[in-house]
């Protein structure tokens, strides 16, 4: 009997329900269970192994939970597939059925049938001797002119003596040994039957045109590494294809990119383009072969579709792994296997371009199990679109050693496998990386171009994971002519900027730049503006104009570079957002403004998606950015980094007279510096992202980029850049040479923080950089905003606090001593926030001095504020200046004039004078020990404090347990230039040295006025 898990039964026979058909034996049938088990019991009995037991089923039987099976029925059944048209034998003990009936029970179909029964035009038949002759039941397909053989499937035939024939010899002949040749289209049944047992078997042959010539099938037979052969590849196509082409007869218009003009119509069979049985007659505009000499070349400056059908046969066992070389340019394109879709791309996918010349697709087992190595004829066929300048529709199916290729390296020396390593090890454990990205880029390890797809994967990833955003909530501005603005992208939380493609072309960058864009009302019609930049392509206003796929090189009034005639319309979408169209194509779907979803954020004017957020845009004014600083808190900074000119050196540096900089010496901007420039400034860097760098100083000696920032709102700032330093050159700093000698500041110099070493970033450019080491850094100014726009070598100065002036000096410096040469520097994309008013406030009375306890640590210095540290000495208080102040410190402070001062914040602060002040944390009842800052007579100085008054928190006390006097004045010219206090003179008062007031001067020293006098 069979087994289902713990239970004994038989199969029902029935086909409903949806389960396996099989029913448990009960207690109190008419059956009875024989079976061979592991262990066995029986009414609490346990039978030894492998012992056969036969058990009435009146008796309860009971089997341990998923037992090991010895067999799961006395007569060990070999089971088939059943298919309609096959004969199924068998010489097994068949299954028994509840109404006693035996016979074979197909697991698939959920059939049981007995011998020698017809059911639903299968047959089965019993064998005595257990020999059969069999066709698997399957599509068979020959072309007329073209020969093939298929050999039965023998079970238990010594030597099987076959006779072959044909239904209808007008369609297809056979030969003795059973190869037969297509005659004329239709359908006929082969047939072979055994001399010795008269068994026979048929198939059916389906024959069609012939099409395809015998010397264009590629035929692979297992001894190198190509199935079909990819030009991109292999350097040669190894048979000619045929390839259908589609010339729409136009010139290039961006209404019709990537709209496919053609598709072959169906055969008079139905059979589409791809299928394996499409007749290829009678299709537009030409069907043409090509050869290993020449790919199908696009038109220059015309569009249209290319499809492509090539036959192989695969003779040997196939690869474990396939991949399918799919060079193409540009998109859609397609590729079928056999019929089957197996890969596409719409060319507006994420992180991806519409055209690669390199792409390489790993097929998935079951893709590879499309191809048929029988000896049949495979089909591979392909689609590629061509847009304008497109040239490939190649492909190809490959093995497992793409390494091997001419177009790759050995795998372990591959670079972008090195890069690829590099930005796997940085993605661990970064939040928002998509796992199926993560999980295909771990397994690229074939080829040089896998592993660059992988790459470029990755690093998008890791780009939107690590790149800062912005997240106000801006309203957006209603566009208007002459409106100056900043275009922020919704979907990427950043600002539409320049740094791609020479830094002609646009991008997306975090930073607010110091210079906004201007709308300018277009000539084309109402809601159409031309967009002017002011991104680096000479005087503001000329040559910097948003064009065809975001390159700003477009003038003003130029027709023939569209100048005037490029027009965009803003279309409100709610939320304020705009999505900004190519000015005569709204409505049209593919011709927004929007970012190319890959690492570079590159921004491009034929994006598809209404709803792609990526695809709107809000306008932002200078307004909305003053509204947001006004309101900044510590929580919610606000960027006001367009107080900074040439914040990211990737702008014309405009002086007042909207003169444009030629070179990267900063010389019309408000930048001061004693070394260093923009590297490459206006070069032919594909990059195109500007930085600015100081190399190989030493000689120099201090080094420094500065600039004062003028007109901000009073306030606490954080002032913010990218940047490291490198001490010495590249072996130096590999070695562990990391000294680091350059600081960014705000505020002063004293005011600062350590530029990142650039060990620091090592591995953190999402593979970008040198790859001499394993620890991955920049090694040249192109490769540093690599780094820089995933947030990495960002480093902040201390908080500062800008007062009613509104000015701030920022920058970067270098110290003198201990430089090696080759040493550098690299800063970019300076920021500053805003984060609050200012936050220290000291505030004096009309005595001019006050106690000053600091909350946190603070910085007098540039203020209007002085302090002093105060020790006794002599029956004196002795005032010594001091600059910074650490927290929890009491200090003297001291102005000119009444009333309430900013003081800088400061990290690290260090009094570094004597103090007996003590600070008043809290409030404190005087005991009669302590003395608190007074006037008294005209002078100022501390007071005994009356017992049981207050001492209020955040003041500053003496104590004294020993003194004497009441009253201890400040000691010297302490209290000089004091408004309302007397200065030496006839009238001062008196004191002896024990602090005894004097009606007039005695022999000895005497203290007038402050001043030890000799009489």
């Amino acid at each position: 009997m069979n087994g289902n898990k713990q239970n004994f039964g038989y199969f029902t026979g029935e086909t409903t329900g949806g389960g396996d058909n099989f029913a448990p034996f009960s207690v109190n049938t008419d059956y009875e269970v024989t079976a061979d088990v592991t262990k066995l019991v029986v009414n609490g009995t346990e039978y030894p192994t492998g012992q056969t037991e036969t058990i009435p089923t009146s008796r309860a039987l009971s089997l341990f939970a998923n037992p090991e099976w010895d067999n799961p029925m006395r007569g060990r059944i070999n089971y088939m597939t059943i298919k309609e048209g096959d004969n199924i034998i068998y010489d097994f003990k068949p299954v028994m059925r509840n109404d006693g009936a035996f016979g074979y029970y197909d697991t698939n179909s959920k059939l049981f049938v007995q011998p020698l029964q017809n059911y639903n035009g299968y047959k089965y038949v019993l064998s005595e001797d257990g020999s059969y002759i069999i066709f698997p039941n399957e599509n068979r397909t020959l072309f007329v002119g073209f020969t093939t053989k298929y050999e039965p499937t023998v079970q238990n035939m010594a030597t099987p003596s076959f006779t072959w024939t044909s239904s209808n010899e007008n369609v297809a002949t056979v030969a003795a040994d059973g190869t037969v040749t297509g005659v004329a289209r239709g359908t006929t049944i082969i047939t072979a039957t055994d001399a010795n047992s008269n068994w026979t078997a048929s198939y059916e042959l389906k024959v069609e045109p012939a099409v395809v010539a015998a010397d264009n099938i590629e035929v692979w037979d297992g001894t190198n590494d190509a199935i079909v052969g990819s030009i991109k590849w292999s350097g040669e196509q190894y048979k000619p294809a045929y390839t259908m082409t589609f010339d729409s007869g136009m010139g290039y218009n961006d209404s019709y990119y990537n709209h496919i003009y053609g598709v072959p119509a169906a055969d008079e069979n139905g059979n589409a383009w791809y299928e394996t049985d499409f007749q290829m007659i009678n299709v537009p505009d030409a069907v043409w072969s090509y050869n290993n000499n020449i790919l199908p070349n696009g038109w220059s400056g015309n569009m249209g579709e290319v499809y492509v059908r090539r036959y192989f046969k695969a003779e040997g066992e196939l690869p474990a792994q396939l991949y399918m070389p799919a060079p193409h340019d540009d998109a859609p394109c397609e590729y079928y296997i056999n019929g089957t879709l197996v890969w596409s791309r719409t060319g507006y996918e994420p992180g991806v371009d519409g055209w690669y010349e390199g792409e390489v697709v790993k097929l998935t087992a079951e893709q590879r199990a499309l191809i048929k190595t029988d000896g049949s004829v495979n089909v591979f066929a392909y689609h590629v679109h061509q847009n304008w300048g497109g040239r490939y529709a190649d492909g190809g199916i490959y093995g497992n050693s793409m390494a091997e290729n001419s177009p790759s390296k050995a795998f372990e020396g591959n670079e972008n496998r090195k890069r690829l390593s590099s930005a796997l090890a940085q993605a661990e454990g970064v939040e928002g990386i998509d796992a199926d990205v993560l999980a295909y880029a771990k397994n690229a390890n074939v080829c040089l171009q896998d592993a660059g797809r992988a790459l470029s994967l990755i690093r998008w990833e890791l780009r939107k994971a690590l790149s800062p955003r912005h997240n106000y909530t801006f309203a957006s501005a209603e566009p208007a002519d002459g409106l100056e603005c900043w275009l922020y992208n919704v979907g990427a939380g950043q600002f539409l900027a320049g740094c791609n493609d020479w830094g002609t072309h646009t991008s997306l960058d975090y930073n607010i730049s110091s210079w906004p864009m201007v709308l300018r009302a277009n000539s084309r019609g109402e809601n159409r503006f031309s967009i002017q930049t002011n991104l680096p392509n000479g005087r503001r206003g000329a040559n910097d104009g948003l064009g065809h796929n975001g390159y700003v090189d477009c003038g003003f009034g130029d027709d023939f570079t569209t100048g005037e005639n490029w027009a965009w319309t803003f279309e409100a979408v709610g939320n304020g957002n705009y999505r900004i169209i190519q000015s005569g194509l709204e409505g049209v779907e593919g011709k927004y403004l929007g970012m190319t979803e890959d690492e570079r954020y590159q921004v491009d004017t034929d994006k598809a998606g209404a709803d792609n957020l990526y695809n709107q845009w809000k306008v932002v004014t200078r307004e909305q950015l003053d509204a947001l600083a006004a309101a900044a808190t510590p929580e919610n900074p606000a960027d006001v980094s367009y107080f900074i000119h040439q914040n990211t050196f990737s702008q014309n540096d405009f002086d007042g007279n909207d003169k444009g900089a030629a070179n990267g010496d900063l010389n019309d901007s408000k930048w001061d510096r004693n070394a260093g420039s923009i590297w490459n400034w206006k070069g032919n860097d594909a990059n195109g992202d500007y930085v600015f760098e100081m190399w190989n100083t030493a000689e120099v000696g201090k080094v420094y980029l500065k600039q004062t920032i003028e007109g901000l709102p009073a306030g606490k700032y954080i002032v913010e850049c990218t940047g490291y330093y490198r001490d010495g050159d590249w072996d130096s700093a590999i070695a562990g040479n990391v000294s680091q000698l350059a600081y960014i500041y705000a505020g002063s110099e004293e005011n600062k923080t350590l530029l990142p070493s650039i060990m620091e970033g090592a591995n953190k450019g999402a593979g970008y950089g040198r790859l001499d080491s394993d620890q991955v850094i920049p090694d040249g100014c192109a490769e540093a905003p690599r780094f820089f726009r995933l947030g990495t070598y960002t480093v902040q100065a201390p908080v500062v606090n800008v007062g009613a002036a509104g000015t701030l000096e920022i920058g970067i410096y270098r110290d003198a001593e201990g430089v090696k040469e080759r040493d550098w520097i690299v800063v970019d994309n300076f920021r500053l926030y805003r984060v609050g008013e200012a936050a220290e406030t000291v505030t004096i009375g009309e005595a001019l001095y006050a106690t000053y306890v600091a909350p946190v640590d603070v910085d007098f210095t540039g203020t209007e504020v002085s302090a002093f540290a105060a020790q006794a000495m002599d029956g004196y208080v002795h005032l010594e200046p001091v600059t910074t102040v650490p927290a929890g410190t009491a200090v003297v402070v001291k102005a000119d004039a009444a009333g309430t001062y900013n003081v800088n914040t400061t990290i690290g602060a260090s009094l570094g004078a004597t103090n007996e002040l003590i600070a008043a944390t809290a409030d404190v009842t005087a005991d009669g020990t302590q003395y608190i800052l007074a006037k008294q007579d005209d002078e100022v100085g501390f007071a005994k404090a009356t017992t049981g008054s207050t001492i209020a928190a955040g003041k500053g006390y003496l104590q004294f347990t020993t003194a004497v006097k009441a009253f201890y004045p400040f000691a010297g010219n302490d209290a000089t230039g004091i408004s309302g206090i007397e200065a030496i003179n006839g009238d001062a008062p008196i004191y002896n040295v024990a602090g005894q007031r004097l009606g007039k001067m005695q022999k000895g020293i005497n203290i007038v006025g402050g001043k030890k006098v000799l009489k």
